[in-house]
């Protein structure tokens, strides 16, 4: 598996991914996410820690369309944005190994593991808040904080990933032209 990913790490399946991911970005969730994004209110997946007070009163505020939108978005549409940003970052990971270190696998192994966390917290963290809406408005305490640890989890390891893509592009681009000098 590991050498099919070095194999396929290259521009064109990064770029396949990312306009993946601004497609569902810019034009699907945009769609859906009226609801849970008017107002000035952010997703529960886009805050770092909230109560079940909090969740309770989201939850009031969407009313019910609102709910019935951030269902359907968080079953289905958010059930693809993780496997293709988890994709991007794996394989934006494996460009950077093999361009920096040509191939080094441990390192790959060591660092695959961020983005797959990534994506199994956010996929907790989706199974979590489709609980709270099933259950709603009898939302535990417990409910929310483990929606809180899911969502902190996921944005730790996406600021991790993401910073070290770019310190990767960068000594990239410095071995680039280091190589020419």
């Amino acid at each position: 598996m590991m050498d099919f990913i070095f194999k396929i790490a290259s521009v064109k399946p990064i770029s396949v991914a990312l306009v993946l991911l601004l497609f569902l970005s810019l034009f699907v969730f945009s769609r859906y996410g009226v609801y849970y994004h008017s107002n000035g209110f952010n997703p529960l997946d886009m805050r770092m820690s909230y109560t079940a007070t909090d969740v309770v009163n989201y939850f009031n505020k969407l009313g019910a369309n609102g709910r019935k939108d951030y269902y359907f978005a968080v079953s289905w549409i958010d059930t693809l944005f993780p496997f293709i940003y988890g994709a991007l970052i794996v394989l934006q990971l494996a460009l950077l190994i093999k361009v920096l270190f040509k191939s080094n696998s441990l390192l790959f192994l060591g660092l695959v593991i961020l983005p797959i966390g990534m994506v199994i917290f956010d996929y907790l963290e989706n199974l979590n808040t489709l609980k709270m809406l099933d259950v709603f408005p009898n939302i535990s305490p417990g409910m929310a904080s483990a929606g809180t640890c899911y969502t902190s989890a996921k944005l730790y390891l996406s600021f991790i990933c993401m910073f070290l893509i770019t310190v990767g592009y960068v000594f990239m681009i410095i071995k680039k032209y280091v190589n020419k000098g």
